[in-house]
């Protein structure tokens, strides 16, 4: 009881302290009014003034700012509330007249659209920081383009359209799902039945009485029914703005009937509308009157304004309807509203979006302390979660921010945003010390130190074994950045070439080149592949890149003949300016809808393609936050071949991630789109999954692809085509199945199991003979640079990574996964067409095995023949209209699509008469024939192709401390280009490097 008391009463002490500190205008510490400082520009001194939107999550974090610039940074502010994230835009902008409000269109046009930033006042009068703008709508990209810097603020933001639970719960356990949209279009005679109707609703708004809002919408006290009432009303005096000033809200306007908007859908059933009510007009009913109009939904919309909406939705909790919020927010937590979940296809205005801080361009040079402040600031959200239920609970803005800030755990991480000149001044900002204790603190922490001395002294002296930051050492700080971004393939290659500098920044090259760089302001650095040596920080305003020579693996030279990678030292001469530096992937290259930020800063060139125009890659620089410079190469597609036990292992670790992935793609059973959970061992983890929960953080964040940085890559010799949305369980399964049967005809070691193995590493490969590489394979999710997707694909399908691989002569094989889903993808279709058109060999793989080696059932064949000989080609889809069009584009110029359905039935064809050959192989068994005489002639010519097929890829034959690759071809007496009709070469085991090819093509639709 005691100890309980004793706990309540420090608790109660701080509180109280922490009310007493406020009520004396400070959190952390008292500030004397003469240290405080004002910002001076242009010869005039100026509190720095700080906007915010007038929702409630900003508000909080806006007080945790003012009050670190004020106590720790000594920097007068104020802050003021703008209203929307377009108004915060502007302001920061300085986009106003010379009394700080905003131009009227009707007299000032010119100004008034803000593009111009001679109109724009220097300083901004009301804010130079913005906290929390939503970068949502059309106008707030364009405007945010002019800003000085614009960035993640920690959480996101979720608006969308939401509804108490009742609704959803119920239509739940009548099997219907209105959490996700096409519900409402696919069973609306159904749906409607869980919703209020539009007169019902209209009526209640309308007999509503202020109780909330009475400030805002009745300061006079006259609060009784009408105030609340639908405004899409042409004639109602709070909407008389839109017929003068938006042309969309005035033919919007015209379509409305007694406050309501009806969508075509339900127009001519008026009763049988879902309501729906939004918050202010110019916030999203444009928007989302066109979403409803492009989705067909049976929805009737009006907006009420926010205090409105408030008053309804709080009140009316009997009824039940949609209504515009979002999250974080404190204004219906008591509710906990869930939300309808669209395709983020057809959303004007995102479902998830990246809270962001936006900072005036002249504060770089005014306060730079700051502005790094405000740049790496960040908050979670578990952190708004908390805030918005105090909010809820009335705790006030700057309660909640001095309680937030005076948490231990939050202490110790705003510290870290404070740069380092500043935080060195910081030693306890939450208590006062007394001379007594600050004596006995510092007589401890001197005994306390004086120990460690000792003890690390003596652990030296011990064993000798203790951490030196290296770049070799993956352990060590510097260790850990290189493995990070050059992989452990490359840092075990690391040596270290002595230098006279004693410093802690480095130049390594990872690079399979012998490098000169040319450092302005520093030396000329000779470097052989795996060097690397201590150097003063290195600039990075220009760096000259010279290439002198070449240690590239033998196995490279299948594909790049050894003149083209000599002739890299006279050609190759690239120079690396300030403006080539990036911290995050442009989305014109990425193809993704958010920012791809990379872990540092990184630049890139191209090298120069062969005199056959086949691409070398290109040369990659990144620099840490300890001034380390390290140099990359990023091979071309055709090298970028993973060994297919490393595919089986990456599946594997798709499954038995240990994380639970939310917000995953799924389907359900008709077919439409769902978001949910898939905990470890899922067997429905999709490469979707995969691609945005181990490729994305793991690959993409630094640059590269998968293959790049976690395998033994190299040329590839077989082309895995498959789909994205398959289950990795399957594509696992399917993979092995096609393996081991390689195996098997190769006389190759049994398979492993790959999940039960501890991992594949290069030690592993080279010490261990059962982790041999087997072959290579091209799979599109590790071979693809999944942070420049659109970069790497091109304008031109023709010159896209998938179609390079395919017309190497090193590919030899396409590998199908599962044909019945891989018949309805363009992408797919299209790959098997060029196959033929490059004379590969197809395989038609499932997870019960290889269709032309009669390992499919015969009912499974069945699907398959059905399936083919009703398909069209155009009838398969393509999730991005661009790849669509040029795909459309390459199959005309292939003879069009009644040419690529003759090739694609005749592909599939083939495979399941080799199939049938089998099946009639076992009757004539049976029956006491030989197999092959029992074949007929159908038989003879597919027993024939299977005999040979093998030979065009490897034949492994374990001799000693040697693997004997054997090359044929099939026939023997016809041989492609380039290639003879009977090679053999003596390769050693360690670095074996076989030959398979496989590529997927790089769309954002699956890559």
């Amino acid at each position: 009881m005691a100890c309980r008391f004793a706990e309540s009463a420090r608790l109660f002490l701080v509180v109280w302290i922490a009310l007493l500190q406020r009520s004396c205008g400070y959190c952390l510490r008292e500030v004397d009014a003469s240290d405080m400082r004002l910002m001076k520009y242009k010869g005039r001194s100026y509190k720095l003034p700080i906007g915010y939107g007038s929702w409630a999550s900003p508000a909080p974090i806006t007080n945790i700012i003012g009050i670190l610039l004020e106590e720790v940074f000594k920097v007068q502010v104020s802050m003021d509330v703008v209203g929307s994230s377009t108004n915060l835009i502007k302001h920061v902008l300085g986009c106003t007249d010379a009394k700080g409000d905003f131009w009227d269109p009707a007299t000032n046009s010119a100004e008034a659209e803000c593009s111009q930033k001679e109109y724009f006042q220097d300083p901004p009068l009301k804010a130079w920081i913005g906290v929390e703008a939503w970068i949502t709508t059309q106008e707030n990209q364009n405007l945010a383009k002019l800003l000085g810097y614009s960035g993640p603020i920690g959480y996101q933001t979720m608006p969308g359209l939401y509804t108490r639970p009742g609704p959803i719960q119920e239509a739940s356990r009548d099997g219907y799902l209105l959490s996700w949209w096409q519900s409402y279009t696919l069973n609306h005679s159904a749906t409607r039945r869980y919703f209020t109707g539009v007169p019902e609703l209209d009526s209640a708004i309308r007999n509503l009485s202020v109780v909330y809002n009475g400030n805002i919408l009745c300061p006079d006290h006259n609060c009784g029914p009408g105030l609340v009432r639908p405004l899409c009303n042409a004639s109602d005096p709070r909407s008389h703005f839109l017929s003068d000033v938006d042309s969309e809200g005035s033919v919007l306007v015209q379509r409305c009937e007694g406050g309501w908007w009806y969508s075509e859908a339900c127009a001519e059933q008026k009763e049988t509308c879902i309501p729906v009510v939004l918050g202010n007009y110019d916030w999203n009913m444009v928007e989302w009157t066109k979403v409803i109009l492009e989705s067909k939904l049976p929805f009737a919309v009006t907006w009420l304004g926010w205090s409105g909406e408030f008053e309804a939705v709080k009140q009316l909790s009997e009824l039940r309807f949609l209504f515009y919020w979002w999250t974080p927010d404190s204004a219906f937590i008591d509710i906990a509203p869930d939300q309808v979940t669209f395709d983020e296809k057809i959303m004007l205005i995102k479902q998830v979006n990246n809270a962001q801080v936006i900072l005036w361009p002249g504060l770089l040079d005014l306060e730079p302390r700051v502005f790094t402040f405000l740049r790496v600031a960040n908050w979670r959200e578990s952190d708004l979660k908390l805030m918005m239920e105090q909010r809820f609970n009335n705790t006030s803005n700057e309660e909640v921010a001095c309680q937030w800030l005076k948490d231990p755990a939050n202490e110790a991480r705003w510290k870290t945003w404070i740069p380092p000149k500043l935080n060195d001044t910081i030693v306890n900002l939450t208590t006062e010390k007394t001379a007594w204790n600050q004596l006995v603190l510092a007589v401890g922490l001197g005994m306390g130190a004086c120990a460690v001395i000792m003890l690390v002294c003596y652990a030296v002296l011990r064993t000798r074994h203790f951490i030196i930051d290296s770049p070799a050492h993956p352990k060590s700080t510097t260790g850990a950045w290189v493995k990070q971004w050059a992989g452990s393939q490359h840092q075990h290659k690391l040596r270290e070439v002595p230098s006279r500098v004693n410093k802690s920044c480095f130049l390594v090259n990872a690079s399979p080149f012998r490098i000169e760089l040319n450092i302005e302001g520093c030396s000329v650095f000779d470097l052989s592949p795996g060097d690397f040596i201590r150097v003063c920080r290195p600039s990075l305003k220009k760096i000259g890149l010279q290439i002198v020579s070449a240690s590239i693996p033998e196995d490279y030279l299948a594909v790049v003949n050894e003149q083209d990678w000599r002739a890299l030292n006279d050609r190759v001469g690239l120079v690396f300016l300030a403006s080539d530096w990036q911290h995050a992937a442009r989305p014109e290259d990425s193809g993704r809808d958010w920012e791809i930020r990379y872990s540092n800063l990184t630049a890139r060139k191209a090298l120069p393609p062969t005199a056959n125009n086949v691409p070398l890659g290109h040369m990659k620089l990144v620099t840490n936050v300890r001034g380390s410079l390290m140099v990359l190469w990023s091979p071309p597609h055709i090298l970028r071949g993973v060994p297919v036990r490393q595919l089986e292992q990456f599946l594997c670790k798709v499954i038995d991630h240990p994380d639970v992935w939310d917000d995953c793609e799924d389907w359900d059973d008709s077919g439409g789109r769902l978001l949910t959970s898939k905990p470890q061992g899922s067997v429905r983890r999709s490469m979707y999954d995969a691609c945005k929960h181990i490729v994305m953080p793991e690959a993409a964040h630094f640059d590269a692809s998968y293959a790049e940085v976690h395998c033994n890559y190299g040329p590839a010799a077989v082309f895995i085509s498959h789909v994205w949305a398959e289950s990795s369980a399957n594509t696992l399964s399917t993979i092995r199945k096609l393996r081991e049967w390689v195996q098997s005809k190769s006389m190759a070691r049994t398979s492993l199991n790959y999940c039960e193995e501890t991992g594949i590493g290069v030690g592993s490969e080279r010490d261990d003979p059962d982790a041999t590489i087997i072959f290579r394979v091209y799979f599109c999710v590790m071979c693809n640079n999944q942070s420049r997707v659109l970069e790497e694909l091109g304008l031109d399908v023709k010159f896209s990574p998938f179609t390079r691989v395919l017309e190497t002569d090193y590919c030899v094989q396409v590998a199908l996964v599962s044909p019945l889903l891989a018949l309805n993808r363009k992408w797919c279709n299209y790959e098997f067409c060029l196959a033929r058109a490059t004379k590969k060999q197809v395989w038609m793989c499932t997870n019960e095995g290889i269709v032309q080696a009669g390992q499919v059932a015969p009912r499974t064949l069945k699907e398959l023949a059905v399936k083919v000989m009703k398909f069209n080609c155009k009838d398969a889809t393509c999730a991005s209209p661009a790849d669509s069009v040029f795909i459309d584009k390459a199959v005309e110029q292939m003879g069009g699509y009644s040419e690529q359905d003759t090739i694609l039935k005749q592909v599939f064809r083939t495979a399941i008469e080799e199939a049938h050959t089998m099946l009639d192989s076992a009757m004539n068994i049976v029956h006491g024939s030989s197999p092959v005489e029992g074949y007929g002639e159908m038989g003879r010519r597919a027993h024939f192709r299977q005999e040979h097929l093998f030979d065009q890829v490897l034949a492994l034959r374990p001799q000693a401390n040697e693997i004997l690759v054997e090359i044929h071809e099939s026939p023997p007496n016809r041989s492609p280009p380039n290639r003879p009709s009977r090679t053999t070469s003596s390769i050693p085991h360690g670095n074996t490097e076989p030959i398979f090819v496989a590529l997927e093509p790089p769309s954002p639709e699956r890559v």
